[in-house]
């Protein structure tokens, strides 16, 4: 019982407009709706006017124009609404072509059901904007004004007048996954899909105003004379790490960065370099320049002096585990695995036995170049070999959590044995310091059984909970039973409970008690 109103209201629903592609299309049009169905057949007249009852479809709507003359391609058009004017012409076909990515519109009529949610009238209205400043000498020789005309909703008659004149003007093809476009009249012209549309404000039927957006990206090192250009043209000259072209790009206009010109002394690859706009910035572009012809990788070493034992060195590639060198005993070093230009590179190392190693250069970034200027100084700390559970920081080092250690039946836990010279660098000053062993107190009291550990997660340093050792002053104050997580240089957790202060805070040591997982899990 009961009936309901068509899509377009209880006045019906229709599209009208005309065909054309200077003269009248001869041929029938088709229109396909955003929830599926189809009005199908329908006559297009001798004027190349159309109307289509469009009843029960709902908007928006693509529309087809299929020729007679099956040697001839079928063009495309839309209409956000119905009782509207939606032409058909070579230009709308365009427009339908950029909206779509510069895909054939056939295929998006053919998946009108599930594309119309992402061809927006706001995509359309961009997609012609393209078209129009692309002619806009061919709109003001027909008495026209591209900056506002909309070739999809403003009516014209197929008389040689008019827009109906500016079509005669032109042969379209877009086959080949490009439009390819001839003014008649302007042999040099060539249809720029990057082309500048400010001041391109269609209004129409889909409303609104022109958006557009920028393609811009980084760079992994300064280079001198790099020329970057987008789809063929509008070129850059990069200075610094990062880059935007000045002109901006429709939604849905596809980009492609290329190098123009390679910078003095350096061969530049990009990667990310082409996609389409999605209603974006686009910021992804990245590119990687390298030494010309020298290796796009390079290995990290050094020297190291003055030592007696063997040293354990680990290399890590933007903070992440990527190399070692196992009971190192000579005196220059390079690292096996090499690293790509741009990477950051940082060094810990593992103390020898009765020495300090202090390194210099061990961070930075590769830049077309191996590192060979780290250097580690090793000198003799003189100390005895005691036994108890004293850890002595003066000067500071790094303790290695997987060696020197006996298990302790009395108190459950592991305890260091032979260890009373050696030391962890739990120094407060960051990151730069925080390159062995990391730290973070957990709690003011507890046990060290049934505790669970934060994860590091190889940035920045965690939360500073430091003693310093060297000055007697700075740092946060240690307390007996405060509960540290540790991350080991090695890659594994560890877990301390502060059990003395024999000097008082800020002494020159403290006694403690750990737990160590060597197959690197984090509760304990």
């Amino acid at each position: 019982g009961g009936s309901s109103a068509p899509a377009g209201g209880a006045g019906g629903s229709t599209l009208s407009g005309t065909a054309a592609t200077g003269l009248p299309l001869v041929g029938s049009i088709n229109v396909t709706g955003a929830a599926g169905g189809q009005a199908l057949n329908v006559a297009i007249a001798v004027d190349g006017s159309y109307t289509a009852d469009v009843s029960g479809l709902s908007a928006p709507f693509m529309v087809q124009a299929v020729p007679t003359d099956n040697t001839k391609p079928a063009l495309f058009s839309y209409a956000a609404s119905v009782n509207v004017t939606a032409n058909v012409t070579p230009l709308t076909n365009v427009a339908m072509f950029i909206a779509n990515g510069n895909t054939d519109p056939a295929t998006l009529y053919s998946n009108w059901a599930t594309a119309a949610s992402t061809i927006t009238s706001q995509v359309v209205v961009d997609a012609q904007a393209v078209v129009n400043a692309n002619l806009q000498t061919s709109f003001q020789a027909a008495g026209l004004d591209a900056t506002s005309y909309d070739i999809f909703g403003s009516s014209f008659t197929a008389n040689s007048t008019g827009f109906d004149a500016l079509l005669d003007t032109l042969t379209v093809d877009i086959s080949s996954g490009s439009v390819n476009m001839t003014v008649s009249g302007n042999p040099a012209f060539t249809f720029d899909p990057a082309i500048d549309t400010t001041g391109i404000n269609i209004g129409g039927g889909s409303g609104g105003s022109n958006t557009n957006y920028s393609v811009g990206g980084t760079v992994n090192i300064a280079t001198t004379g790099l020329v970057l250009q987008n789809n063929g043209r509008d070129d850059l000259v990069v200075t610094g790490t990062s880059f935007t072209f000045p002109k901006r790009l429709n939604d849905g206009t596809k980009y492609n960065v290329t190098v123009k010109t390679q910078p003095a002394g350096q061969t530049c690859t990009i990667n990310s370099a082409s996609g389409a706009i999605l209603s974006l910035d686009v910021t992804s572009v990245l590119v990687n320049c390298v030494a010309s012809g020298g290796s796009s990788t390079y290995t990290v070493g050094g020297t190291v002096s003055g030592l007696t034992g063997s040293l354990t060195l680990t290399l890590f590639k933007n903070g992440t585990f990527h190399d070692a060198i196992q009971g190192f005993t000579g005196t220059v070093f390079a690292f096996t695995n090499p690293m790509d230009s741009g990477n950051l590179y940082s060094i810990t190392l593992v103390q020898p036995t009765g020495q300090v190693c202090t390194p210099t250069n061990e961070t930075g970034s590769i830049v077309n170049a191996d590192i060979t200027n780290v250097t580690i100084s090793c000198v003799d700390t003189g100390g005895g070999t005691g036994t108890s559970a004293t850890l002595s920081v003066n000067p500071p080092e790094f303790f290695d959590f997987s060696t020197g250690t006996a298990f302790s039946a009395a108190t459950g836990t592991e305890d260091i044995i032979g260890v009373s010279n050696e030391g962890v660098n739990f120094g407060n000053e960051g990151a730069a310091n925080i390159i062995g062993n990391r730290i973070m107190r957990i709690g003011t009291s507890g046990t060290l059984a049934g505790t669970t550990v934060p994860v590091w997660d190889g940035n920045a340093p965690w939360v500073n909970v430091s003693y310093h050792f060297t000055s007697g002053t700075g740092g946060l104050p240690v307390a007996v039973g405060e509960i540290w997580a540790i991350y080991t240089s090695e890659g594994n957790y560890a877990i301390l409970k502060v059990t003395g202060l024999p000097g008082g805070n800020f002494g020159s040591s403290f006694t403690f008690e750990y737990l160590y997982n060597a197959d690197g899990t984090r509760s304990f």
